[in-house]
Formats: C-alpha cells, structure tokens, sequence
C-alpha cells in the first residue's frame, strides 16, 4: 500500500465536514459514487471497524474515500 492510499480519521473528519456543508446526508454522498449508506458511514467513522468491513480492502476503502473528498471539494 502506497502512502496515498490510506484512509486516517482526519480525512473521515474532513468528509463528514464537506458532507454537512453541501447539506447531504450519508445516502446523497453515496449515490454520487456508486456507493451505499453503510460505505460512506464508515469513512466518515473515526474509529476503525475491527471485525467487520463494507470494503474489500483497506486500499479500496481509501481509494473510495479520496475519491468522495475529490469530488465534495469541487
């Protein structure tokens, strides 16, 4: 895993940031990426899931976050 590629709990801070300040709620934010409620819970979630993902890995989960904060930032 590339140093890009990981998903912190300030970037979980930021997407709930730019979430709250378009007004979206988690579901909106999800159907701008393919996405469901569950996925966009979890990366705007501060603490880590130990024993359960809705992501297949934690480099997609990052990916899917960066992606969601590039496009909540235009």
């Amino acid at each position: 895993m590339t140093m890009d590629l990981f998903w912190t709990s300030e970037n979980a801070a930021t997407l709930r940031l730019l979430r709250t300040e378009k007004g979206l709620d988690a579901f909106q934010v999800a159907r701008m990426a393919n996405l469901s409620a569950h996925h966009v819970n979890e990366l705007e979630s501060l603490e880590p899931l130990a024993e359960r993902s809705y992501f297949y890995s934690l480099e997609i989960k990052a990916l899917m976050g960066h992606r969601l904060l590039t496009l909540l930032q235009k």
